[in-house]
């Protein structure tokens, strides 16, 4: 697993971190965005020890406007943002950001998940768990998603 990292300073002076993995899938971009944005139900039943219980907030799941923890999705470029913070999240991020991106790849695709986040204190740890628990969900869903269809 190539995992990139990325420092920047934003324009009042706090410091930006992020970390990006790139993960192969078998299932279409567009059927692994979907099953992740438009049926967040279905994170709990891919990865039951990360999630035990997912609900939508606002809307419905599947539309524009819908939020779950704060989603922000954008259907057309296959892209999605989680804001995070909450439980352990809080007491060493100001805040922490999940970014979905999904391409095709010859056979299947690609899914680029980019952790963004801005740590408390300066020698905070890095979300090396967080980043693990994303790749392993990532495999789970994929492994999930011809069952459904």
């Amino acid at each position: 697993m190539q995992v990139s990292k990325n420092k920047t300073t934003n324009n009042d002076g706090c410091l930006r971190e992020s970390m990006q993995v790139d993960i192969k899938i078998r299932s279409s971009p567009q059927d692994f965005f979907n099953n992740n944005v438009q049926r967040p139900e279905l994170d709990a039943e891919a990865a039951p020890t990360q999630y035990k219980k997912v609900r939508v907030i606002q809307g419905k799941a599947g539309r524009a406007g819908f939020v779950i923890r704060n989603t922000f999705p954008d259907y057309k470029r296959k892209f999605a943002v989680w804001d995070e913070l909450e439980g352990y999240l809080a007491d060493t991020y100001k805040n922490f950001q999940y970014q979905l991106f999904c391409f095709p790849k010859c056979e299947g695709g690609i899914v680029r998940w980019i952790l963004a986040y801005e740590k408390k204190k300066q020698d905070d740890p890095e979300p090396t768990k967080e980043l693990t628990d994303i790749v392993e969900f990532t495999h789970l869903s994929d492994n999930l998603i011809p069952k459904l269809h």
